[in-house]
């Protein structure tokens, strides 16, 4: 069983929302996005460690009305799908269940059925403490965690409830567990009889209290109680850390966070293995092996190549039957390993004092696919530009995506505004003016990405659009070309005209090209523009008003104030 689909009404920034869920998905956007509501709703539904607050959890903003719930959509295996029971069965092996968490009447607060497709009145499995435990379990590792809460004895964490469950079933029968209470026994015995150099003992003590006794014809006795299972893990266990380069025994506190958080990780990952060990169900019986994990902030004190591999041990674990892994992220690398299955990114903004999510289901993914492949028919009969058999596979799309999208390209996923520009000559010199006080960037920031031609602008402006992430173009008309290029650049300035969305902003077109705006000419190779173009910059070789004009420019086309000074040195 996984989950496929959550509905999120008022709760938080969300008035309505749904996240499509795929096995490993991936909560990405800026700071105060939603990305963590989504998580504590889920968790919410799952009663796991979190109950909802009115004053915490219902919106701010109007609502239409006073009721807050969470729906969840199951996939079940085939088997799953033979158990549960018919009136809750959806086509494709699915079934629904809403969690009300808040409403006028308190009656409402349960967790209900969908059946035949639609919300019925009746409790899911009949009582909540039963349907409940149809659902799987919940495993969630917040941003900031203590590992002290994680590794205690003394109290309730992951790691005494792992060792404990290992423990009870290691005791029974045990040789050792009955050696250890014979001599805990023994030790009682003995311990009573021993006298200090004052000759006190507890035998003396209980005589001194059953002397004031006697008319009751009743005694006080001392004894020493033998140890259960669980008194043993919580009293007498500790662990250390074995430092192999050393050669002796450290404590976690003394590694860094990230050992300590990978530690965590590590705990709750197993103990998920173990809880979800549970007897094999009775063939009429649904009882679903399911464990979601909830992981927030995964690349905290994480080097990138950590990270990676963080990434890939994460996606084994959502590879795995019964199992699914839902993050939240600010991490650049995460999302680049996440675009060869772009399905399972949701880009989470806030509009308006609300919580919004973008995402691209994969059958909108094939149909987006097939937009961007508008290129190749433009293309068609033009010498040098004509696509060849690979270029015109609709996978070579997801390819592209995949290759295009790096960790610093995936920098566009968490800026309040994204530029498109088509080459890294732009990027470059936006950046640079950005950095020097030139720009002045909208609030959240802005990212400069270099679509790699204008053959590809349109591509990111469908992806973009998608994510409903705001964003404008700038590129070169180039007028000047002769013969097919003519005919190419004119389709290709058409193209992106025509792939405008409700998000892009604005669309800029230079006259001619950004030398020729700047007043500049640069070397015919291309790879060599970028260089040059920042080294006259540098050199005070482009005049100051068209340096101003550029940065007025920008700033119109990105929603930000107008009138940064320019000053190179």
């Amino acid at each position: 069983m996984k989950i496929r689909e959550i509905v999120v009404h008022n709760f938080r920034a969300f008035k309505d929302a749904t996240l499509y869920v795929e096995d490993y998905g991936l909560l990405i956007g800026a700071n105060n996005a939603g990305k963590s509501a989504v998580l504590d709703a889920v968790r919410a539904f799952y009663e796991k460690d979190i109950k909802f607050d009115v004053q915490r959890d219902f919106p701010k903003f109007p609502t239409d009305d006073k009721e807050s719930w969470i729906e969840i959509e199951y996939e079940m295996t085939k088997d799953e799908a033979e158990t549960i029971r018919i009136e809750y069965r959806q086509a494709g092996g699915r079934f629904r269940v809403r969690r009300v968490l808040h409403s006028a009447d308190k009656a409402n607060l349960h967790l209900y059925a969908y059946e035949g497709g639609v919300l019925s009145a009746n409790q899911f499995y009949g009582e909540d403490s039963v349907g409940k435990g149809k659902l799987g379990e919940v495993v969630h590792i917040p941003a900031v965690t203590k590992l002290e809460d994680m590794t205690k004895f003394s109290g309730t964490s992951p790691l005494r409830d792992l060792v404990n469950a290992i423990f009870k079933k290691l005791v029974k029968g045990s040789e050792a567990f009955a050696n250890f209470q014979s001599a805990v026994n023994k030790f009682g015995k003995d311990i009573q009889a021993e006298e200090t150099s004052d000759k006190r003992s507890l035998r003396g003590l209980e005589e001194d209290i059953n002397s004031g006794l006697n008319d009751w014809e009743a005694k006080f006795k001392l004894r020493v109680s033998p140890l259960s299972e669980t008194e043993v893990v919580k009293s007498l266990l500790d662990y250390e850390i074995y430092d192999e380069v050393l050669k002796a025994n450290q404590s976690a506190s003394s590694y860094g966070h990230g050992f300590q958080r990978q530690l965590i990780y590590r705990l709750l990952r197993v103990s998920a293995g173990y809880s979800a060990g549970k007897s094999p169900a009775k063939k009429k019986d649904f009882s679903p092996d399911f464990v979601l994990l909830l992981f927030e902030e995964p690349e905290a004190f994480l080097h990138p190549p950590q990270q990676s591999q963080l990434d890939s041990d994460l996606r084994k674990i959502a590879m795995e039957e019964g199992r699914q892994v839902l993050l939240s992220t600010h991490s650049p690398q995460f999302v680049s390993h996440a675009t060869e299955h772009i399905p399972g990114i949701a880009m989470l903004q806030r509009c308006n004092g609300q919580s919004v999510i973008g995402q691209i289901k994969v059958e909108r993914l094939s149909e987006l696919f097939a937009e961007n492949q508008e290129v190749n028919k433009l293309a068609a009969g033009l010498k040098n530009y004509e696509a060849g058999s690979d270029e015109s596979k609709i996978e070579m799309e997801a390819v592209k995506y995949f290759l295009w999208l790096n960790p610093e390209r995936c920098g566009v996923f968490f800026a309040k505004r994204t530029l498109v520009v088509e080459g890294p000559s732009e990027v470059v010199l936006i950046n640079y003016l950005i950095h020097t006080g030139n720009i002045r960037t909208p609030t959240g920031g802005l990212f400069v990405i270099d679509a790699l031609g204008k053959c590809n602008v349109h591509r990111f402006m469908n992806l973009l659009g998608e994510l409903k992430i705001e964003h404008s173009v700038l590129h070169d008309q180039d007028p000047n070309k002769t013969g097919d290029d003519k005919i190419f650049h004119e389709r290709m300035n058409k193209l992106i005209q025509d792939s405008k969305n409700m998000f892009t902003q604005k669309v800029h077109v230079f006259d001619d090209d950004l030398e020729a705006f700047l007043g500049v000419t640069m070397p015919d190779k291309e790879y060599r523009k970028p260089s040059r173009l920042l080294l006259a910059l540098k050199e005070s070789r482009i005049d100051g008003d068209r340096i101003k004009a550029l940065c007025e420019l920008i700033e119109k086309l990105t929603g930000a104030s107008v009138g940064a000074p320019v000053a190179m040195s």
